[in-house]
């Protein structure tokens, strides 16, 4: 069970980046649309 936990911070740091990529675009979306 070594690993896991380094997959575990490399998962959440991409749950993270993914989150930030869909928040921006939805923002630059709203920002267009407007």
């Amino acid at each position: 069970m070594g690993p896991l936990p380094c997959n575990l911070w490399v998962g959440l740091l991409f749950k993270e980046f993914l989150g930030w990529l869909i928040w921006h675009n939805f923002y630059l979306d709203s920002r267009l649309c407007f």
